[in-house]
């Protein structure tokens, strides 16, 4: 085996060469960088006679255009010329809680570019918070991916309560952190308000108030800045929400979604207990219940934290409900609640499903603190404080080609080293509230995951979801469990244990008693550093950043995919045609000036294709202009093909769409009982896959006691679809509609959209959730609001302030322009957007209008296209489209939803 790499060894030796410092040392006699430019060597100097060499530029490193514009969007800090300068960054910082910062430097950098390790670049990548942040001296920006928060104190179902929690949402945002927590601590719509004599309008009407402040907060400027210190882009933190399967609101919360624009910035899942599991398979009835807070105020107040078998334990009455407006008992069938979370869950993937049961019973901290929640992507189930900081392991840098197996000595170096760099995070990160500082210092949570699973399969010739590529990762996930806990034991002997470590306690949870018998001794013996160790995250952007190799424990997703990027100018050499997509028949051929197009159909629109070269093509599309398409290969593709063993036809050369919806079961159960926190993963479900089936698969994963959540995705769904009428009769006439009246204030969207050269702002009023009007304006204006990337969208408010003048207000209520109308460029413009605004109060589908638009030549063909890109962003009955760079190629995997063009994922 190799030399345990929590000791000094020679593999040192391998990133720091003596050498002369150049530029002198900082006051300390640390950190000074030397470097030629952004491809020229970079030198860091530790000490008088030590520096980490690395002479690899970007183009070295990354293997895929994608990999290093996600690197360039979301990681590289303005003082970064290139990934050695981000890993640096990031070694340094880890290293300076450690009495030999030099030597640890030296050994985070080796984890972070496998530098001296045998492997390729990023055998270990820390979550995004961290290699964004660490080492940049933002003091108010996390190191912690997620937290969760709630209801906390003293009476926590009060208004009081409620404010403060608000504020705790806003805090952690504001931090790029994402934020979860659990509802059903407040009391259910129609609850009796003492005091008032009021009724309450529900824990799921009072989610509103939490989803209008996230949208205000993670909207940023909408600005780019020149200042080194200043991120090009800041992280929009994601958002969960949970309920009891026993809260009266229970129905509301599972259908709230369906309605669309509501609650657009949740994720939102039901968490399901063992009781109702039984009750669904004996086809009992389900009581939905609450505390009784009326008859019992004090013990209310004092006791109620939304634990309802800790309540009822402690003495306090729990009532079933009884419908406010006819007193009936809120009594279902169980199976009848069920089939609503199912069928919601098929039609529309969510809520998601959490088995809230098994996680408390799996809890290594059950004896200290109960979870009703989880972080956004769910693999982190956490207590209310509770915080995540992750890292993950690249499986391809693993995997020995020659012995088709995987090197498990790179493992047991590897690990201890990614241990105690995350380890590290929890005393040097800033965190927004109190309680999550103390979670971070008396449990010091760790997430230690992978990625490129399906990838490493695929070069070790094994097949994904196989009985024998269960046994692979089971095996490897046995492994990195107890080389984790044992790394966490060793540091517990250097450095103590977490402070709520308790020996008896700890050793009889059921995740520990799984642990080898010599991880089990060493813990007893030499206690713990860290409460939970392992989770699997998503990693949109960690793999795709790590070369393109498949994310977290997903199958490959495809052999390669066709990456359709936005560009800011056609090549020299490449000239243009002189009309917009639409205005050409399919098929027809082009001729610019010499250069070659034609016309092709793609799906409902035309675009204007040009070879270039081999596998990279430019286009001019009707919505979002010059894009160019590239070929981008999965990493053991790509490897497999240059060594000559790629064989795409071999059983073990499987892609999402080759494999069962069992597949993804049988993967899930081989790595969940060595998972001490939880999973992100997507069970991919046909389209065509029979509802009885599906509901089955949810069944099948309860019942295996280890598995403590579920997220599908069946192919051809959406997240939101709107509901119709179906009982009218068609008697073929024109129906006349009475548009409603307008407000004073309307909600807005403001889009920047580029087009042939134009750059408009786009406003889109709504009215309850629903658009309502439109308004346009080229952007030379009022630069302020327009600075910024163009594809970025804003909030505001459009006030009338008299017929056909009207004020855009900010999101504080703000003066941004006085009269919109004065802005418009042309009286066409303002015409256009008056019939579009009518046709939107009356009714007419957001898909025709954008049809419509599209076909817009001449004077108006840039506005109309501009507007059409606009409205169709909020288009429900559309397919799905990408957040950032409003692609619709897109895929799900890891729970979430990830662009493949542009790389963004709504979990990174």
């Amino acid at each position: 085996m190799s030399q345990n790499p929590s000791s000094t060894d020679s593999s040192a030796a391998d990133v720091a060469a003596p050498a002369e410092s150049t530029n002198g040392h900082a006051s300390n006699g640390h950190h000074v960088n030397t470097r030629s430019g952004r491809n020229g060597s970079c030198q860091y100097q530790l000490s008088e006679s030590d520096l980490i060499t690395d002479d690899r530029t970007n183009d070295d490193i990354f293997e895929t255009e994608i990999s290093e514009e996600v690197y360039g969007q979301n990681y590289q800090y303005g003082t970064d010329d290139r990934v050695p300068d981000t890993w640096y960054r990031n070694a340094r910082a880890m290293a300076q809680v450690e009495d030999d910062t030099d030597m640890w430097t030296q050994r985070f950098y080796q984890l972070l570019s496998g530098q001296g390790l045998g492997t390729g670049p990023f055998p270990f990548t820390p979550g995004g918070r961290i290699f964004a942040n660490a080492g940049t001296g933002l003091g108010k920006a996390t190191l912690i991916n997620c937290f969760v928060s709630g209801f906390q104190g003293h009476d926590q179902d009060s208004m009081d309560e409620i404010q403060a929690e608000l504020t705790r949402q806003a805090k952690i945002l504001a931090s790029e952190g994402g934020y979860g927590f659990c509802a059903h601590i407040m009391r259910p719509r129609g609850a009796r308000i003492g005091g008032v004599g009021s009724m309450t309008p529900g824990a799921v009407q009072m989610l509103d108030v939490w989803n209008k402040q996230a949208a205000t907060i993670v909207a940023g400027s909408g600005m780019k800045s020149d200042r080194d210190d200043v991120k090009d882009k800041i992280r929009k933190g994601a958002q969960m929400v949970t309920m009891g399967i026993w809260h009266p609101d229970i129905i509301e919360f599972i259908e709230a979604k369906q309605e669309p624009g509501r609650l657009h910035k949740f994720n939102m899942s039901v968490l399901i207990t063992d009781e109702f599991m039984e009750a669904v398979k004996n086809d009992d009835t389900w009581a939905l219940r609450f505390p009784d807070y009326e008859n019992e105020k004090e013990f209310y107040k004092q006791h109620w934290d939304g634990n309802l078998k800790a309540y009822q334990e402690k003495g306090g009455t729990v009532k079933t409900w009884k419908d406010p407006a006819t007193g009936e008992p809120a009594v279902y069938e169980a199976r009848e609640i069920w089939n609503r979370i199912m069928d919601s869950t098929y039609n529309r993937n969510e809520p998601g499903v959490i088995f809230v049961d098994t996680i408390n019973k799996e809890n290594n901290l059950g004896y200290v603190e109960h979870i009703n929640a989880t972080n956004p992507c769910g693999e982190q189930v956490l207590p209310v404080g509770g915080v995540c900081l992750l890292g993950n392991l690249n499986v391809t840098q693993l995997v020995d080609r020659e012995a088709g197996e995987i090197n498990y000595d790179l493992v047991d170096d590897l690990v201890p080293l990614a241990v105690r760099f995350l380890d590290n995070v929890n005393d040097l990160s800033y965190v927004p509230l109190e309680e999550q500082q103390r979670n971070l210092q008396e449990k010091r949570r760790i997430g230690l995951g992978h990625y490129g699973d399906g990838s490493a399969l695929m070069m070790m010739k094994t097949r994904y979801g196989s009985e024998e590529g269960a046994r692979v990762m089971r095996e490897f996930q046995e492994h990195l469990a107890n080389q984790a806990y044992q790394a966490s034991a060793r540091l517990a002997e250097e450095k103590g244990a977490f402070p709520l470590f308790d020996k008896d306690e700890y050793l009889s949870s059921p995740f520990v008693q799984r642990l080898s018998d010599k991880t089990k001794e060493m813990i007893g013996d030499l206690g713990l550093r860290n409460s939970h160790l392992l989770s699997i995250q998503p990693t949109g952007n960690t793999s795709t950043l790590g070369n393109a190799p498949s994310s977290g424990i997903e199958p490959v997703f495809m052999h390669s995919y066709i990456r359709t990027s936005e560009q800011p100018a056609l090549p020299d050499g490449i000239n243009r045609p002189s009309m917009s997509p639409n205005a050409y028949e399919v098929g027809q051929d082009i001729d610019a000036d010499g250069t070659a197009w034609t016309a092709e159909e793609q799906g409902d629109e035309t675009v204007l294709r040009c070879q270039e070269e081999g596998h990279t093509h430019w286009q001019i599309h009707p919505t979002r202009d010059i894009c160019k398409d590239q070929e981008v290969k999965d990493y053991a593709v790509r490897h497999m093909e240059t060594d000559g063993t790629w064989d795409p036809d071999a059983d073990w050369a499987v892609t999402t769409r080759d494999l069962d919806v069992d597949d993804h079961l049988t993967q899930m159960k081989a790595l969940a009982p060595f998972v001490d926190s939880s999973m992100s993963k997507t069970v991919n479900v046909p389209n065509d896959y029979p509802f009885e089936d599906f509901k089955e698969l949810y069944k099948k994963a309860h019942d295996t006691g280890v598995i403590k959540g579920v997220t599908t995705y069946r192919a051809g769904t959406m997240s939101a679809v709107l509901s119709g009428d179906d009982d009218g009769d068609d008697d073929r006439t024109v129906p006349r509609t009475e548009a409603p009246d307008r407000p004073e204030t309307l909600p807005c969207a403001i889009h920047r959209v580029r087009y042939q050269g134009d750059h408009w702002t786009i406003l889109v009023g709504f009215l309850e959730d629903h658009p309502y009007e439109v308004f346009a304006f080229k952007s030379e204006g009022e630069a302020p609001l327009f600075e910024g990337d163009s594809e970025r969208v804003d909030e505001g408010y459009i006030r009338k302030n008299e017929s056909r003048h009207y004020s855009l207000l900010g999101p504080n209520g703000t003066v941004v322009i006085g009269d919109i109308t004065s802005h418009m460029p042309s009286d066409d413009v303002r015409v256009e957007t008056r019939l579009v605004s009518t046709a939107l109060r009356h009714g007419s589908k957001i898909d025709f209008l954008v049809e419509q638009l599209e076909k817009a030549e001449g004077s108006i063909a840039s506005f109309g296209q501009s507007m059409a890109k606009a409205l169709r962003a909020h288009a429900t009955d559309h397919e799905v489209t990408c957040d950032k760079c409003g692609s619709a190629n897109v895929r799900h995997v890891e729970g979430c939803m990830e662009c493949a063009d542009c790389g963004h994922s709504r979990c990174s």
